[in-house]
């Protein structure tokens, strides 16, 4: 866990985007309690042209833990 915060920071300025960055970051975001609406403001602006699905997935992903009783491991 010690290696998260560099991670996050190359999946937002250096990896290319895919569906693994895009988990990473909401995972990272939601299990430290970052809203959904400012996770992906911080992804829009720090990441060099989000995609649309990138966007997408980090909110569908917020959108199924914030359901479902079995995310406790995430918080």
């Amino acid at each position: 866990m010690s290696l998260w915060p560099r991670v996050i920071l190359q999946f937002l300025f250096e990896f290319p985007q895919s569906d693994y960055s895009a988990l990473s970051l909401a995972f990272f975001f939601y299990g430290n309690g970052l809203r959904c609406s400012m996770a992906l403001r911080l992804v829009s602006v720090c990441h060099c042209g989000p995609s649309y699905e990138l966007l997408q997935r980090i909110q569908s992903s917020y959108a199924e833990w914030s359901r479902s009783p079995n995310v406790t491991h995430l918080c």
